[in-house]
Order: C-alpha cells, then sequence, then structure tokens
C-alpha cells in the first residue's frame, strides 16, 4: 500500500492508503485543528476519492444509514443557520481525527492503523501534543480500534464516546 497525503493545507491533514497495483482505495483518514478547513478544502478537493467508501458504508451497514437518516431529519428541524447542541464537549483537543474508513475486504489487514499512525505522526510534526476524536455510542467498533491504538476515552453522552491521545 502506498500512503500518499492529499491534503497539505495548514490546519487540514489527511492520508489515503492505496493498492500498489490497482491504486484503489484501501483506506483514509482525515482530521483538523480548523473544522471549516476541512469543509472548504479537503471534501470539496478529494470528493470523487471519498464517494465509493461512503456508498459501500451506506449500502452495508444499517446503523450508519439510521444514523444519516436521524441526522437529516434533524438537521430538517433545525432553525436556519443554528445547531441544537455541540457534540464536542467543552476540553477536548483542538486538533480533530475527523473521520477514518477503511474499504471492507482490507479490514483486519492493518492499513487502518497504518493511516492512523501517519496522521498522528504528521499532527505531531505540525506541533500538537494531543488530539482527539470521537464515535457514535453505537460503534463499539471503532470505541476498540481507538483504544487498542492508545486513545484513552474521555467523555461518553448520548452523543457519543470521546477520545484523547497524547502524542
Amino acid at each position: 500500500m502506498r500512503l500518499p497525503w492529499f491534503c497539505l493545507d495548514q490546519g487540514c491533514y489527511g492520508v489515503v492508503a492505496r493498492g500498489r497495483q490497482t491504486h484503489r482505495l484501501v483506506s483514509f483518514v482525515v482530521g483538523t485543528t480548523d473544522r471549516q478547513l476541512v469543509i472548504r478544502n479537503f471534501y470539496r478537493r478529494n470528493l470523487a476519492a471519498l464517494v465509493p467508501i461512503t456508498i459501500e458504508r451506506l449500502a452495508t451497514s444499517a446503523k450508519v444509514r439510521q444514523y444519516l437518516r436521524s441526522q437529516v431529519l434533524a438537521a430538517l428541524r433545525l432553525p436556519a443557520g443554528g445547531s441544537k447542541r455541540s457534540a464536542n464537549p467543552v476540553g477536548q483537543p483542538a486538533a480533530r481525527l475527523l473521520g477514518i474508513a477503511t474499504a471492507r475486504e482490507y479490514r483486519g489487514t492493518g492499513a487502518s492503523a497504518m493511516v492512523l499512525a501517519s496522521f498522528e505522526d504528521e499532527v505531531r510534526q505540525a506541533g500538537h501534543s494531543v488530539i482527539g476524536c470521537s464515535t457514535k455510542p453505537w460503534n463499539q467498533r471503532a470505541a476498540t480500534f481507538f483504544q487498542r491504538h492508545g486513545w484513552q476515552e474521555s467523555t461518553r453522552n448520548d452523543a457519543g464516546i470521546f477520545f484523547a491521545r497524547k502524542l
């Protein structure tokens, strides 16, 4: 697997692993110190690469479909431009891992661990000493993955399970 960076803007970090022969997207991770930067730059530039892995998750996971449906319905009930609450508890690190995904056939191969380690190294080199992330309460697989890779649970509530890792 190859690990090229595909988002190098200040405050926005991303790594993707592609197969050596097929160049197919195997795994990716994205994070930021500025959430709006990620939305403006990372997702707009890399949407085509992310769509296949996102569609796969929608097609294969009832929990992901249920979660997205609830988020869309909640967004439709919000006043224009507003949100009811922040899912990120006060005191969480400014550097955040926003998403990590691996194609189904590469799960258990170490691809996720590889992109996560590369991501953590880049964030550390950028001068951050702590990084945070979160997952939905029903996503025990992700919670176990983060704990296995040295992340400590900092908060648990209805919005999610929040982790922090000293770099």
